[in-house]
């Protein structure tokens, strides 16, 4: 590309960076106005709804978006205070049961680290992990280096030993901790991160050649029918999915937590466990919604230094479809049943297609996904990738 077509598609991105702005503005300001607080006053999904402005806070620096913030963490707080006991809900598994703390509140501490309320929230809830704090039933089993299953709260713990399964989900008591560790200085939180991660890494990287599975069982064996994780996650699964337990991975941030966990350490068991992960989505680039995919390639890349794939990374690029004319359309199809396999996807999922306006059809786009086309810009340098996944 030449030196004048270049500067044509930096402007042309640039604007709509300044419309993409305005746009998240707007949604703001509707957002707070319609969006009042759910059935939990606060213990559900509010503050998870509001991940997309952290980085436009980070951009902007917008006050409005910090003063929704404040007022998010304050309806966290109230929900703990009402519903709570020792800062955890007393009945809760480990997908729904982490969210209030995992998604929203250490993101919110990232930014405003100072804050003591959030930091006694964040504080409360990550006592429990290591079972250090007394009159609650223990979540921990050292003995074993495992958690006692998947139904775990702050009365109730399933602690029959024949029946631990480890799934993904685990994987975010790793994140509550080491942001605990992030936020209050405290070392033991680190050490457990350290100590379960590295089991976790191992398990991962000893599955044989194939599919990742779905859990692990009591004594650390794969399990691949998705049966076995007793979560609800298991609708959102296309039956024989080979990417099933990756995917499970991938939505617990997995890739994220080897990460952290390799910067601390530089211990190669999380960068070898990070790249079983990596690879076979490698074939997925081409997906028009391997948006967590495409995320995790990029973030392996940068976290751990590594551009063993980039190779093979290119090779996919070299394959993808030609740029898509026509208006996006979002659809909404009126049965909820997930049909194809691969990550990014659910079954209350919505499509994204082209709008024709000679007929008034949409047809499904088979446009790569916005993160894949950032990571072909990342590779080559080239803009009109960047152009595209705006």
């Amino acid at each position: 590309m030449n030196s004048e077509a270049s500067s044509g598609a930096l402007i042309e991105t640039y604007q709509h960076y300044r419309a993409l702005r305005e746009e998240m503005d707007h949604w703001l300001a509707q957002s707070v106005s319609m969006d009042p607080s759910g059935r939990n006053g606060g213990g559900e999904d509010e503050a998870n709804y509001a991940l997309a402005w952290v980085p436009h806070y980070l951009v902007t620096g917008s006050e409005t978006v910090k003063y929704h913030f404040e007022y998010l963490r304050d309806m966290l707080a109230g929900w703990v205070e009402r519903e709570c006991k020792h800062g955890y809900e007393p009945r809760a598994e480990a997908h729904h049961g982490t969210e209030p703390f995992l998604l929203f509140l250490p993101r919110y501490l990232g930014l405003f680290p100072d804050d003591h309320k959030a930091q006694a929230l964040l504080e409360d809830a990550a006592h429990h992990i290591g079972n250090w704090v007394e009159g609650v039933p223990n979540w921990f089993d050292y003995e074993r280096n495992r958690f006692w299953g998947y139904q775990i709260g702050s009365e109730e713990v399933n602690s029959d030993p024949n029946q631990v399964v480890e799934i993904a989900e685990h994987f975010r008591f790793i994140h509550i901790a080491l942001a605990a560790h992030r936020v209050l200085g405290d070392e033991k939180y680190l050490d457990w991160s350290v100590g379960y991660g590295t089991r976790r890494a191992r398990m991962i990287v000893d599955v044989p050649e194939g599919p990742l599975p779905v859990a692990w069982g009591p004594d650390a064996q794969p399990v691949h029918h998705q049966q076995a994780t007793n979560n609800q996650q298991a609708e959102h699964h296309v039956t024989g999915d080979p990417l099933a337990g990756l995917e499970c991975l991938l939505a617990s941030g997995a890739i994220y937590a080897l990460g952290d966990l390799y910067k601390e350490t530089g211990d190669a068991v999380f960068r070898d466990a990070a790249r079983r992960l990596v690879f076979p989505l490698i074939d997925q680039l081409r997906d028009p919604y391997c948006d967590p995919g495409a995320a995790a390639i990029s973030y392996y890349r940068v976290a751990f230094a590594d551009e063993i794939f980039d190779s093979a990374i290119r090779a996919v690029l070299d394959s993808f479809s030609r740029e898509e004319t026509g208006e996006l359309a979002l659809v909404f199809p009126e049965r909820h049943k997930r049909s194809w396999p691969g990550v990014g996807k659910r079954a209350d999922m919505a499509y994204w297609g082209v709008w024709d306006d000679a007929n008034g059809s949409v047809s499904a786009t088979q446009e790569p996904c916005s993160a894949s086309l950032m990571l072909a810009y990342q590779l080559t340098g080239e803009v009109n990738y960047a152009r595209r996944a705006n």
